[in-house]
């Protein structure tokens, strides 16, 4: 590539002679090469070193030598226990990293060759003993192409029947293995509608996206996502005791915005007659006059698989989580209200509430269990409206 980048050493790029259209590396890009090359080095032994430590009992390793005794004889100068740095630096792969040690052992005579004298260091320092053989892959290599591919007959004895037994085993649970660990109760918008179309569609990859940058944000305005996102905001920190008039949710905005909860293009954003028509509202009055509310409460908890994937096993479990935008305590039990800020108008609202009724029943079951108490009422409140609906 003409550029190096390195995220301390910065920028290493090639050197282009105009004059003699020659290119050739800088001072620079040796440096930015040759460090990100260390680093590469170095993470590949973390990942040798936590395969390796991995055994419980028997760890077997092997090593295809495309060159031979040649590749023993090259490394069998630097061979010791521990290796030096430099000699690691100067290996070409992982199984080098490996044959610098074990050339070392007591027990690699039939590599050493007599070429690498006895190690004078007493054996407790090698550990226990290792099991080390070099095969000739020679004959291997004679019998062709389909002497390798052939399959060796399993022997008809009780051992033969054991083993051939044991190969065909097939693990009874292997549907459960399918099925995802975690759950998010966003997740379960519509999941009742399109779950069976949804397990026989291709399945697309999900869209790249990326943050809108900050520049395009301060000419363009807020994206209908972002504006949804600051009006949640204002509803999680918004102090609902001084939203009793247009004025003073507009006076907490401002607060918000000055306490750097908002950003000033988030500020701008919300309008404070769409957070009022809330707090006027029968359902805004419960709100507020509640004895016990709690905003954004998050949860997570083991329900049952099969709730949500009728194909998983007895006993299955998978953890739901989720965020309650808030809920409160009456006399009749418990109440989740949860803010939709959708573009949605008339007769859509209907529709859409059955969309999310999934998602409030997970609310609802989450807090039933964490709480104790029944959940008497899930509403839903659309900003677009300004109209509370019952989820069914």
């Amino acid at each position: 590539r003409p550029m190096l980048f390195h995220p301390e050493l910065g920028v290493g790029p090639k050197r282009l002679d105009l004059e003699r259209m020659v290119e050739y590396p800088t001072l620079a890009r040796l440096a930015v090469a040759r460090q990100m090359s260390y680093e590469l080095a170095a993470e590949e032994l973390r990942l040798l070193y936590v395969a390796m430590t991995r055994a419980q009992e028997k760890l077997i390793l092997s090593c295809a030598l495309t060159k031979g005794w040649r590749e023993i004889e090259r490394l069998l100068p630097a061979a010791g226990a521990p290796v030096e740095p430099q000699a690691l630096l100067d290996c070409d792969s992982p199984a080098q990293w490996l044959l610098l040690p074990v050339l070392a052992r007591p027990e690699a005579e039939e590599l050493q060759g007599g070429l690498f004298p006895p190690p004078v260091a007493p054996a407790t320092r090698f550990g226990p003993a290792w099991d080390i053989r070099w095969v000739d892959a020679a004959p291997f290599a004679a019998a062709g192409g389909e002497g390798r591919r052939m399959a060796v007959p399993v022997q008809e004895t009780a051992e033969g029947e054991v083993l051939a037994e044991a190969f065909a085993w097939t693990y009874p649970h292997a549907g459960d293995t399918a099925l995802p660990s975690k759950l998010t109760a966003t997740q379960l918008k519509g999941r009742d509608l399109d779950e069976e179309a949804a397990q026989e569609a291709p399945q697309e990859a999900p869209p790249l996206r990326f943050d809108r940058p900050r520049f395009a944000v301060e000419r363009l305005g807020l994206t209908p996502a972002q504006k949804g996102t600051a009006l949640h905001l204002v509803m999680q920190f918004i102090d609902f005791d001084r939203c009793g008039s247009v004025e003073g949710v507009a006076e907490e905005i401002a607060r918000l915005e000055a306490e750097r909860f908002l950003t000033p293009e988030q500020a701008r954003a919300v309008e404070a007659e769409r957070v009022y028509a809330f707090f006027a509202s029968e359902l805004g009055r419960q709100v507020r006059s509640a004895p016990s509310l709690r905003r954004e409460f998050k949860f997570s908890i083991l329900v049952s698989a099969r709730r949500y994937y009728p194909q998983a096993g007895e006993g299955e479990q998978v953890l739901l989580q989720g965020v309650v935008d808030c809920y409160f305590e009456t006399e009749e039990g418990i109440t989740v209200v949860d803010f939709k800020t959708d573009a949605v108008h008339g007769e859509a609202l209907e529709e859409r509430a059955r969309e999310y009724a999934p998602q409030l029943g997970a609310y609802a079951e989450a807090l039933a269990e964490i709480t104790g108490k029944a959940v008497g009422r899930k509403v839903l409140w659309f900003f677009s409206e300004g109209r509370a609906v019952e989820a069914i």
